[in-house]
């Protein structure tokens, strides 16, 4: 089973159909998928999933299994009817959409609880911190290492309890040979990497899912918004929450790969060089927005985006042998 797919239609069926997606799906050997909601209609609602599952079942030659919205049209901003939808979806997501308001995902988690509670399924939510460790607020060179280190630790300890032997994660090939100090955590934590262990890259997986027509082929790398601060300037919540807002404001306007880097009242932007023009065509709305989040600066990097751009300059004897 695929749990993470876009057949996007209702609404962008010139992207992909349910049709064409589910006979991709099933030459790759998929007799089950997950379809994210990003559609038109979003299904935020009993109504907007029957939609999409009428196309389902007309047009699939697998099994298909919908996501609902958590909010309303995936805006962050209102529940969807999450009860009313659960016996029709298979679970929920905003796909990428990350719900900014700690009260309203806390009210998604706590009704998604109830509902798997009376589905009979198991539901885990674990609860981590990394912020109560100064030495990861800090945000020392190492920093990944530290979080990562926790954040495994705790999985771990709840996977034992729930009776599971081992915990995998989603290394790569490629993240053997840059700056990644975490993964000396998940080394000494024994924690399993099926990719790198079996010399699977990135674009590789790239190339396997754009053969089987999946539309998440091209999906932008998100990695920690923690990368996007100089090592040595402190983190909080609050910071990187307006990091998250405005690189979606970005990505909004169509700027698929996007960093925020932020030099204290500096928000540096990020973008693929063959999209600048378009920015500074819009500059003034873009500039507007970013000191509306409360920085003085507003600046476009012209090397472009490139993954990482916070580590150069670590010396090389820091780097995961």
């Amino acid at each position: 089973c695929d749990v993470h797919v876009h057949f996007r239609e209702p609404g962008f069926s010139y992207k992909e159909t349910i049709a064409s997606g589910s006979r991709a799906a099933a030459r790759g050997g998929y007799t089950d998928v997950c379809t994210m909601p990003n559609l038109n209609p979003v299904p935020d609602s009993p109504e907007h999933l029957r939609c999409q599952q009428e196309l389902i079942d007309r047009d699939a030659c697998i099994h298909v299994h919908p996501y609902g919205a958590i909010t309303i049209g995936q805006k962050g901003e209102q529940l969807a009817d999450l009860s009313g939808m659960a016996d029709c979806c298979i679970a929920f997501s905003d796909d990428g959409r990350g719900v900014q308001s700690d009260a309203l995902m806390r009210r998604a988690m706590e009704e998604a609880k109830q509902l798997t509670e009376q589905m009979g399924a198991m539901h885990v939510c674990i609860a981590v911190d990394e912020f109560a460790d100064e030495r990861i607020a800090g945000n020392p060179v190492n920093r990944c290492y530290l979080c990562k280190k926790m954040i495994f630790q705790t999985i771990l300890e709840k996977s034992a309890q729930l009776g599971f032997e081992t915990v995998i994660d989603g290394t790569n090939e490629d993240d053997l040979h840059v700056y990644r100090p975490g993964i000396q955590a998940l080394r000494e934590l024994g924690i399993r990497s099926p990719l790198a262990e079996a010399g699977i890259t990135k674009s590789m997986v790239r190339q396997w899912l754009n053969e089987l027509g999946l539309a998440v082929a091209g999906k932008p790398a998100t990695p920690c918004l923690a990368t996007r601060i100089p090592y040595g300037e402190a983190l909080d919540e609050g910071v990187l929450l307006r990091i998250g807002q405005g690189e979606k404001f970005l990505r909004d306007m169509g700027f698929a790969n996007v960093r925020l880097r932020v030099h204290r009242q500096i928000a540096r932007i990020e973008i693929d060089i063959e999209q600048m023009d378009r920015l500074m065509q819009n500059r003034q709305v873009v500039t507007d927005y970013l000191k509306g989040l409360g920085y003085m600066y507003v600046t476009l990097d012209l090397e472009g985006f490139r993954s990482g751009s916070m580590d150069i300059g670590i010396l090389s004897d820091n780097k995961d042998e």
